[in-house]
């Protein structure tokens, strides 16, 4: 199956349009439109909800993406979608806040923005609307956290929590590398991994400080 990518903007009734993907970042800020990225190639449609999107838009969107999974959406003689396996919704109303659904949405936009701007892609057959990644490295949701250590990621999870208690207001995201990236209020970026339960920082990663990591090993440590 082709790993094509497409924009598609979504109307209150669920009617669809194509969007020129070279536009692609001015559509996943607008707040007045819900967007759809669909990539077979990450098997996953993200849905962007704009704060100013009518309720009605807001019921009918998600319909339209399980719609797509099921049978695909058609362009230019291709059927793209029938490969994603997920919808990711980012609620732009909350994902403003501190609730863990607003994290989680935070996260999510994060790794949206991530793709768009640094993922290389070619036109398909010259298309405005579908592009193929040019890498062939695997890059499905699912394929990586299963080839992750859940003990690695346990140990993640445990320093995302004690960096978030110190730090109320924070964008955390997680690349298709397994890199967790945090980017606090106060400017500060900690970009680090878990190998072999070791915590690794990126080389432009600031310090994690040690008042949150000694939390960190207090929590870890064996009783």
């Amino acid at each position: 199956m082709a790993n094509h990518m497409i924009l598609l903007d979504v109307g209150g009734m669920g009617m669809l349009r194509k969007l020129v993907w070279r536009n692609r970042e001015r559509y996943i800020r607008d707040v007045n439109r819900a967007v759809f990225l669909i990539s077979d190639y990450h098997q996953a449609i993200w849905l962007w909800e704009g704060s100013n999107i009518s309720a009605k838009t807001r019921v009918q969107a998600p319909r339209a993406a399980e719609k797509i999974m099921a049978q695909g959406y058609k362009l230019e003689g291709e059927v793209i979608g029938t490969n994603c396996k997920q919808v990711i919704v980012i609620d732009q109303a909350i994902m403003g806040g501190n609730s863990p659904d607003a994290q989680k949405m935070q996260a999510a936009y994060q790794q949206l923005f991530q793709i768009i701007q640094s993922l290389e892609v070619v036109p398909h057959e010259n298309s405005d609307y579908i592009v193929t990644p040019t890498s062939t490295a695997a890059a499905s949701a699912g394929t990586q956290e299963e080839k992750q250590d859940p003990r690695n990621e346990n140990l993640a999870g445990i320093l995302l929590s004690c960096i978030l208690q110190q730090y109320k207001e924070a964008f955390v995201a997680r690349t298709n590398q397994g890199v967790y990236q945090v980017e606090t209020s106060a400017g500060a970026k900690f970009n680090f991994v878990f190998q072999n339960f070791q915590l690794k920082y990126m080389p432009n990663s600031h310090q994690i400080p040690e008042s949150v990591m000694q939390i960190f090993q207090q929590l870890t440590q064996p009783k």
